[in-house]
């Protein structure tokens, strides 16, 4: 309760609850945004088919702001009017007919030679777009491109439609109808031979390559929470200590609380934070999914399985968590330098190396490499790299709660380690 009172408190000093709660649960959340975005696009992307594909190309012209600037609407101009320019009488350069007057939705080729340049792939580029090609050497519509005679081309836009004219210019309908012409191709070849999946020792179920992908980027995001609580805690420390070693008051507060309140209101306040990130976030998250059918898509994630979702979540929390906890240990004995470094890098070497072997352990189809990915996923630190991609590599439910129940002792340990340690070198802090 003593602890409890005093985080209280902490918490009740302005400046404080600004930097260790509000301004870092805001930004935190604005990640957190972002990434559903990223996510999003990222599983649509994948699961985008032939028909899907120009049904999101039609949706996508309709609504699209550079056409309706320049056109007013969605409509298609047609073929452009070709207009090769030519010399009057004084040697100047003027257009064929009146027709070929330039106008804001033109645009000129500057060419060497306008009577002969085969103009046949900007026709193609630029149908629908504009009303006019010039061919010419000294006309100055909004957008020029100029083609010289080494090959050399350079685009030069003279206003805000002009530009908008030369970006927009690769998304006309014949090239996007090309990409929804290979992709139905694709979908066809893929077809023959159904959905593809893996096969191999040590894995509860088969794992689905075709869905590894987008399955991946739902467990990267789920994980990125993980993380994100875990950083918020290790910084929590951090802030407090920092907040009163500044202003001197460190040691008189703790020499007044009593160390063991103090490190007790710490980790009250790393809760605090996390809980209130953790709040907000998860539901975020999980209405996220359900608005961007990443549910629908992806159901072959035990997601919906409770007892796998919980094993998986208590082995990925447990791992991050120790990785957190040696990465406050390191953070809090950045003075003594060579244990600083040990337990900042250590841990992420056996990480690298686990994972390593691990991927490396399917390159041979034996029952002893399925013993040695589940004994490698098991070990605490070693099998984190695993534990984190467990729900598209389905690995035996035991070996999940091993690693969970090991991580766990290991990270008790560490943390009594950390707490004998900071109060014995408070004054070091």
């Amino acid at each position: 309760m003593k602890a409890l009172r005093l985080a209280i408190s902490l918490l009740l000093i302005p400046r404080l609850f600004v930097a260790l709660l509000l301004f870092p649960l805001l930004m935190s959340l604005l990640l957190v945004y972002g990434q559903l975005i990223a996510t999003a696009v990222i599983v649509r992307a994948i699961g985008l088919d032939g028909d899907a594909m120009a049904s999101h190309y039609e949706s996508r012209r309709q609504s699209d702001l550079g056409r309706k600037f320049l056109l007013g609407d969605s409509r298609d101009l047609g073929p452009p009017l070709i207009c090769r320019w030519e010399q009057d009488a004084a040697l100047r350069e003027v257009p064929p007919s009146d027709k070929c007057n330039p106008d804001r939705l033109d645009v000129a080729l500057h060419v060497s030679d306008p009577k002969t340049f085969s103009v046949s792939d900007y026709e193609k580029l630029f149908n629908g777009l504009v009303e006019r090609i010039h061919l010419c050497k000294t006309c100055k519509p909004d957008a020029i491109i100029s083609i010289s005679e080494d090959g050399s081309i350079r685009s030069d836009a003279y206003s805000t439609q002009g530009l908008i004219l030369l970006r927009i210019s690769a998304n006309n309908d014949d090239i996007q109808s090309q990409f929804v012409s290979v992709r139905r191709e694709l979908d066809r070849l893929r077809s023959l031979t159904g959905h593809t999946h893996l096969h191999s020792a040590g894995l509860r179920q088969p794992v689905s390559i075709d869905a590894l992908q987008g399955s991946l980027a739902v467990i990267f995001n789920i994980a990125a929470l993980i993380m994100i609580s875990l950083w918020l805690a290790l910084k929590a420390h951090r802030k407090v200590l920092d907040y009163f070693a500044r202003n001197g008051a460190l040691l008189p507060m703790v020499a007044a609380t009593g160390k063991s309140s103090f490190y007790g209101a710490l980790w009250i306040l790393t809760l605090a934070r996390v809980g209130a990130f953790l709040c907000a976030a998860i539901p975020m998250t999980y209405y996220g999914f359900q608005a961007f059918g990443v549910e629908d898509n992806y159901s072959d994630l035990f997601l919906s399985n409770y007892l796998e979702l919980g094993l998986w979540m208590c082995a990925l929390g447990a791992s991050l968590g120790l990785a957190t906890l040696v990465a406050s240990i390191a953070d809090l004995q950045q003075r003594h330098h060579f244990l600083s470094v040990l337990y900042k890098f250590v841990p992420l070497l056996l990480c690298i190396g686990g994972t390593c072997i691990w991927t490396a352990s399917f390159l041979v189809d034996h029952h002893i490499f399925g013993l040695l990915r589940s004994v490698i996923t098991a070990l605490p630190v070693i099998g984190m790299g695993p534990i984190l991609i467990a729900p598209t590599m389905k690995p035996d439910l035991i070996v999940l709660g091993i690693h969970a129940l090991l991580t766990s002792i290991l990270f008790v340990f560490a943390l009594r380690k950390n707490a004998r340690w900071f109060a014995a070198h408070l004054e070091e802090l």
